[in-house]
Order: C-alpha cells, then sequence, then structure tokens
C-alpha cells in the first residue's frame, strides 16, 4: 500500500488531489468527533441531571412521610380519648374500661387510615409493662406482663425523659424477639413520646414503624440499580440482598468497606451530587442525594442511583452513522474537484521546475516561459524571472558577505559569553554580599536583643539592679525593633535563596492544627490593645498533608500579621477546608481592603497596595512575594480577594498527603526552634557544671558568660574553634555551647571531632547559631538546637533541661 501510495504522490497532479481530499476530510471528521462527543456529554448531562431531580424528588416524599409519622405520633398523644385514658392511667377517673375502648377505636381508626406502614401501636407505662398494644391490622394484642420489660429499651428510656411534645426516634433496627433478629429480616423504626399530665410523664406512646413499604416505593419507581445507606454504613436498599444490614447482622458487608474512601468523602459531605467514572463505578453516572428529615437526627440515609453509560449513549450512534455517511461523500467530490482544479496549476509549475534544474546546473542564461495567466501561477513566473536576474547580480559578491557576517556573528558571540560571565559573578558578588550582611548585622542585632532583654528580665546579672520603670519601655522598644529586622533579614535571605534556587522544602507529613494553635497564639499577642476577636474556623479531623511544616508556619503566621496591621476593628479568621486532594488555608480579616486596581500588583516585590492606611503600615513587601513562592513550591498558589471597607481574604492551598507518604513518612508538627533530644541525667545535683562556651563575638560571648555566670555555673569561653579540642579534653566541662559559624575553622567539623573522640563523645553540644541548621545539627549529634536571636531565659531554659538541672538548685 505505501509503495502505491508513494508512486502517486510523485505527480504534483496526484498531490494536490490528495491535498484537496485531506482538506475537507480533516476538517469534516473534527466537526463529526466534536459532533458526537457533543452529544454524548449533552445526553450523559442531561440523563444525569433527570436522575438527580427525581432521586431528591423521592428523597423529599420520604423525609415528609418520616416527618407525618412524627406529627402523627403528636396528634395521638394530644387526641381526646389519649388524653381522657391518661386521666384512667393517672387515676383520676373512671371507669378504666370506657376510656379503654375509646382509646382502642383511636387507634384502629389512624392505623385504618395508614395503612401498613405501622407494624403495632403501644402504651407503656412506667415501670415499663405495656398497658395496652394494637396491632396494623387494628386488633387489640393480648398482653404478657410477664414477658420482657420495655424499660430496657433505649426508645422508652429516651422518651421518658423528653417533654411534652418531643418524640424520639431510633436509629434503624431489625424486628427482634427478645434477643433473635427475626426472619425474614424486617426493617424498623421506633417512635416514642411521653404522655404527661400536669407536666409528670405517667406512660410512654411507642409506635412501631416498618420501613419495606417507603423503601417498595423507592425501588418501584426505579429501573437501574439503587442502593440506601444508612449512616453506619449499613445496605438498607441493595441489589443483592446478602448485602443488607451489615453492621447489625455482622457480616462486615458496609458502603464504607466497599467504596473508595474519596466516594465516601464525596456522597456523605454533600446534600446532592451526581458522580461520573468514579474508580467503584467507572462506566456509570451515580446521582446521590441525603435524607435528613427535620429535628430527626438519628435518621441520616444516602440514597444512590446507578446509571450505567452504556445504556445512554445507544443515542447517539445515530449521529455517528450521518457524520460516517457525510465523511464519505466529502471524499467524492473533494476527488472529483481536484482532478478538474489540479490540471491548470500542474503544467506552469511543472515548466517552472525544469527552468530551476537548468540553473541549478549553472546556466544562468535560461529563459522563463510566460504563461500568459494574470493568476498567483502567472504572478509566481514574473516573480521566478525577477529573482534569476537578482541572483545572478549577487551572486558574484555572496561568498565575502558570507564571511563578513560570519565574523559580526562570532563577534556577537564573545560579548554575550562575557556579558553571561559577568551575569553569573554578579549574582555569585550578590549572594555572598547577602551572607556575609546577615553574618554582620545578626551578630550586633543579637547582642542588643540580648542586652536589652536581659536588662529587663535578669537584674541578677547587673548585681540585683532592677532597671527603673521610666526606663523598660524604651528597652523594650529596642528589643522589638531588633527582633523586627532580623525578620527583615530572613525575608531578604529567603528570597535570595529563592532566587538561586537554593530553597529546599523538607517535606513530610504535617498535621496543620498543631500548627494553627501555635499560630493563633502568637497572633493574640501580636494584636496588642486592638479589638480584634481571632476566630478558629477548621474541624480538628483535618487531614495531613505533604508540606514542610515550618515554611507553612512561616505563610501562615505572615498572612496573621499583615491582617493584624490592616485590621483596626472586628474579626481575624483562620479558615481550613478540603478541596478534592488539597487542603485550602484562608486567612479572612475585616480590615481596610485592597483596592481592585491595586489587587494585580500586591504581591509584587518590595510593593505595598497605595492608600491612606497602607502608608501608615511598616514592612518591606517582601511577605506576600516570599508566601506567594513557597505555596507554588508546595504545588499551589496564593491568591486573594477582598473589598474596600469590607476586608481581605489570602488563601493558599496544600497537597493532602497520599497513602503511600502516609507510610512512608512520620508526622512533623515540631517547628520550634529548640529541640531537646539528650535525656540522661550527667551528674549529681550537688556538683558545680561547667561550661565551655564557643562563640567569635565578643559582645554576645560576653553576654552569655555574665548570665552563666550569675546563675553559679562555671564558664570558660573561647573565640578560638581551634583550640575547642583541646579545651573539652583538658576540663571536661559537663556542657558545650557552640557557634558553628566560627572564622579560620569550620564549626561543623569541630563537631564532628567532639563526636568521634571517645572523651568528648559523651559531653553533650548545644548549636547555637544564626542559620536555621536544626537538621544538621540533630544529624550530627547535638543535644539541642538554638536559632539567634533566643531570649536569654529560653537559652538558661534549654541548658537545665539539657543538663537535667531543677531550677530550685541554681536560686
Amino acid at each position: 500500500m505505501f509503495p502505491l501510495f508513494s508512486h502517486l504522490t510523485k505527480r504534483l497532479h496526484n498531490k494536490l488531489i490528495f491535498a484537496f481530499v485531506l482538506i475537507l476530510l480533516i476538517p469534516t471528521g473534527v466537526i463529526s468527533y466534536y459532533n458526537v462527543r457533543t452529544t454524548s456529554a449533552t445526553v450523559i448531562e442531561k440523563i444525569g441531571a433527570e436522575e438527580l431531580s427525581d432521586l431528591i424528588t423521592q428523597a423529599n416524599n420520604m423525609e415528609r412521610r418520616l416527618i407525618d409519622i412524627r406529627d402523627d405520633l403528636i396528634f395521638l398523644s394530644q387526641a381526646p380519648p389519649t388524653r381522657h385514658y391518661t386521666d384512667v392511667i393517672n387515676g383520676q377517673d373512671d371507669p378504666k374500661s370506657a376510656a379503654r375502648e375509646a382509646q382502642i377505636a383511636l387507634f384502629k381508626t389512624f392505623l385504618d387510615r395508614a395503612g401498613n406502614q405501622y407494624k403495632d401501636i403501644r402504651l407503656i407505662d412506667l415501670s415499663g409493662q405495656e398497658i395496652l398494644r394494637v396491632d396494623a391490622s387494628g386488633q387489640l394484642l393480648p398482653l404478657d406482663n410477664n414477658g420482657e420489660n420495655q424499660a430496657g429499651q433505649a426508645y422508652f428510656n429516651q422518651a421518658v425523659g423528653l417533654a411534652s411534645n418531643q418524640v424520639y426516634i431510633s436509629d434503624f433496627d431489625l424486628n427482634h424477639t427478645n434477643d433473635t433478629v427475626d426472619k425474614p429480616y424486617t426493617p424498623i423504626l421506633y417512635y416514642a413520646i411521653p404522655l404527661q399530665v400536669d407536666g409528670a410523664t405517667i406512660a410512654v406512646l411507642v409506635a412501631k414503624v416498618l420501613l419495606n413499604p417507603f423503601f417498595k416505593d423507592i425501588t418501584a419507581r426505579s429501573t437501574t440499580p439503587i442502593f440506601l445507606i444508612n449512616r453506619d454504613g449499613s445496605y438498607l436498599l441493595n441489589p443483592d440482598p446478602l448485602k443488607l444490614y451489615g453492621k447489625i447482622l455482622k457480616t462486615g458487608v458496609t458502603f464504607d468497606n466497599e467504596r473508595s474512601s474519596q466516594d465516601v468523602i464525596t456522597m456523605f459531605g454533600k446534600d446532592t451530587g451526581i458522580i461520573q467514572n468514579s474508580p467503584d463505578y467507572p462506566d456509570s453516572i451515580q446521582a446521590y442525594v441525603q435524607i435528613k428529615p427535620e429535628a430527626q437526627i438519628s435518621i441520616r440515609w444516602l440514597l444512590i442511583r446507578n446509571v450505567p453509560i452504556s445504556t445512554i449513549l445507544g443515542e447517539v450512534n445515530s449521529t455517528q452513522y450521518v457524520a460516517i455517511l457525510l465523511s464519505l461523500l466529502s471524499l467524492v467530490l473533494a476527488t472529483v474537484m481536484g482532478i478538474l482544479l489540479t490540471r491548470s496549476i500542474v503544467r506552469p509549475i511543472v515548466q517552472l521546475s525544469e527552468v530551476a534544474d537548468t540553473v541549478r546546473q549553472g546556466n544562468w542564461d535560461v529563459i522563463v516561459p510566460n504563461t500568459g495567466a494574470k493568476d498567483e501561477i502567472g504572478h509566481l513566473t514574473d516573480a521566478f524571472e525577477r529573482m534569476l536576474r537578482e541572483l545572478k547580480s549577487v551572486y558574484g559578491s555572496l561568498e565575502a558577505r558570507v564571511a563578513s557576517r560570519t565574523i559580526e556573528l562570532e563577534a556577537a558571540n564573545i560579548k554575550l559569553v562575557e556579558a553571561q560571565r559577568k551575569t553569573e559573578e554578579a549574582s555569585r558578588a550578590k549572594s555572598t554580599f547577602l551572607s556575609n550582611m546577615s553574618h554582620e548585622l545578626r551578630t550586633p542585632l543579637n547582642v542588643i536583643i540580648g542586652y536589652a532583654h536581659s536588662m529587663i528580665t535578669m537584674p541578677q546579672m547587673f548585681d540585683d539592679y532592677m532597671m527603673p520603670e521610666i526606663y523598660r519601655p524604651y528597652l523594650k522598644l529596642i528589643e522589638d525593633n531588633g527582633h523586627y529586622l532580623i525578620g527583615l533579614i530572613n525575608d531578604i535571605l529567603d528570597l535570595s535563596k529563592i532566587e538561586a534556587g537554593k530553597l529546599d522544602l523538607l517535606c513530610s507529613t504535617v498535621e496543620v492544627t498543631e500548627i494553627f494553635r501555635g499560630v493563633l497564639a502568637t497572633a493574640t499577642g501580636l494584636l496588642k490593645e486592638k479589638p480584634v476577636q481571632i476566630i478558629p474556623d477548621y474541624p480538628e479531623n483535618i487531614p495531613l498533608v505533604w508540606a514542610d511544616a515550618i515554611r507553612v508556619r512561616q505563610i501562615v503566621l505572615n498572612l496573621f500579621s499583615n491582617a493584624v496591621k490592616f485590621t483596626a476593628t472586628g474579626s481575624i479568621t483562620l479558615k481550613a477546608e478540603i478541596i478534592g486532594d488539597w487542603l485550602s488555608i484562608s486567612v479572612i480579616d475585616t480590615g481596610v481592603g485592597i483596592p481592585e486596581e491595586a489587587q494585580a500588583a500586591i504581591f509584587a516585590r518590595f510593593g505595598q497596595a497605595d492608600g491612606d492606611h497602607s502608608r501608615n503600615i511598616e514592612g518591606t513587601g517582601l511577605g506576600l512575594d516570599i508566601s506567594r513562592q513557597l505555596s507554588q513550591m508546595h504545588g499551589g498558589d496564593l491568591t486573594l480577594s477582598s473589598t474596600v471597607g469590607k476586608g481581605s481574604r489570602f488563601t493558599f492551598t496544600l497537597p493532602i498527603a497520599t497513602e503511600e507518604q502516609l507510610r512512608s513518612a512520620k508526622p512533623q508538627t515540631q517547628i520550634d526552634e529548640a529541640f531537646t533530644l539528650f535525656q540522661k541525667p550527667l551528674h549529681e545535683p550537688d556538683e558545680v557544671y561547667s561550661i565551655l562556651l564557643v562563640e567569635d563575638e565578643v559582645s554576645l560571648r560576653d553576654l552569655l558568660r555574665r548570665a552563666l555566670e550569675t546563675l553559679g555555673y562555671l564558664v570558660v569561653d573561647t573565640h578560638d574553634g581551634a583550640r575547642v579540642m583541646e579545651l573539652a579534653v583538658g576540663m571536661l566541662p559537663n556542657l558545650i555551647i557552640l557557634d558553628v559559624s566560627l572564622p579560620h575553622v569550620n564549626g561543623w567539623d569541630v563537631m564532628q571531632q567532639l563526636r568521634a573522640d571517645p572523651i568528648t563523645q559523651p559531653i553533650p553540644v548545644i548549636v547555637y547559631t544564626a542559620s536555621p541548621e536544626r537538621d544538621q545539627a540533630m544529624a550530627r549529634g547535638a543535644a539541642a538546637f538554638i536559632r539567634k536571636p533566643t531570649p536569654l531565659e529560653d537559652i538558661l531554659a534549654t541548658i537545665r533541661e539539657v543538663l537535667q538541672i531543677p531550677e530550685s538548685l541554681l536560686d
């Protein structure tokens, strides 16, 4: 077949014929395919909507019937015969026989009207003994007071405690005789209402309701498989009768065991809906409705109807036949048109081809034949003749021009390489500058924060001289601004790492509720004196997500910080909800809002929304840019919706952990800056504890040494990393505090030497650094990790925890 096709298409005439055919067939085929697919989708959507509408009608009818039963029981409890019989039971009236006959007549009349949906109606006194029972046929049943006492039944006990006109409705059950489930299995509900005299309950009116009439109405109207599931997962309706009543019969066959977790969550999570191509029924449409009668919390049923898609697509077959027929007719028409039109096109093109072959052989004096046509081919012939003359004149100098252009391109390439080299050098210089700036700025800031905090909270470092109250606000201001500058440095470094592609996420399974609690506690402190309410709006059973816990906390805390800045009164809400395979997290405030024209640039780097409010708010404008990029690194995004004067909503998404991820990782919830792993006590309580302090910055080293010596520790400090092993072996301290950012020596190498030497290996080491390298410190055997800056009391608490020292021993 292919050699024949190749032979036929060697001629331009045949190629044009094929072109005509293909040009017509391709759009015809696309249109036909689109028409079939559109028709299929429309029919499926239409039938799905019709099935759902019919299912909703059935669910509403069932809810109405269940509510009518409750109303009937209230009516019976308030009917005059029942009132009169209640007085007889209470001993306030006589004769009993007349009241009893009237009550029986009322029950008979009611049961005749109600049809076959009741098994019986009975009256039970407070001792649990039946005093009257009438079955569905209106027959008075004999009472066996020596039989089972009703006081042990849930419907009796629950009804006794209800107020007048309140009805207890039991959960779904099967008809029992004593402790045995009767066969054939009969699904029932119990409705019970107290009978009261002067506010006191003297008896209970109970109706035993048969559910089979309800179920028959549902199945009679459906030609496709239909399921009804109780809230405990048991099937109340199923085409396979062996799968019914799984929980009560303890067969283990339940809806949640048979269906995928995705279908179970979807169907029980929404009142109505349609699922197509689910893992359980890939070729079916599943319409579902939840049955939740008003004020009947014990009844939560799920009604599902399956419609096979194959039965729907029969209506589309006729459309396919029409499309095929039109395509065949188009093919015939295209072939005929191609034969007729190509004859006038091919001849002049063949002549031009012969001229081109002659020119290719080096004959520039060939004459181009004149076709005399005024169409495109005639213009092509004229253009070919002009081109031939121009080529003839240009050919002589072509080689020189090519050589000149080659030289220019080589020079341009050299400039591009040089420009790229300079760009890379500038990028490396920027990274080096940011790293050096971070170290140079962090060191004095740590000292400023440390001394300001200790002057307020640790007077024992200054001969127990209490700082006068007049100075405390200013010292606190120094400390707060120091922390603010540290935050700005962190933002700039994070941004630099993101741009360089060096910021890696340490993803694991994360329990976000723990992060939410910590953020809410921090956000409460940010409010200060503002009349703003913090509102948590998320379920406690949020599934684990696959994320970096530290970065998730950074995003949420940054969004809360922005909300606090721009919200003077009202509320700030932390909301989380599950959307498909993603967890959506939102921070919603009632602040000033963001104008629509400013929303497009709100995530711009170093940018803030223009306005009177934003001009008075401090900040670099990096937080939202970093938060958005961190969200995108998790596979989601950070979005905004806002209305001026009403507030803003920032939302980002995190992926829910898959089953494979849940099996392979442990939950990551701890994100504090100090982690203690050393638990074994080292010394007796009456010993003096010695500490080797390794810190290259003089002021910070002096601050820590003075604080530790004030509390009774023996401190030896050094800035020289090369002397650490010598001092550690010589003094064998109880604890080493090590800054891994040391000049001339790699602090991690020092750490490795301490862990490798059998003499120093038992000595616990606290890594104290400004870099977020907790995982590396823990992997190298650190007892604890403290990130600068940290308040002195937290540092001292970590030291006490590592050394297992009670606070009372340091007083």
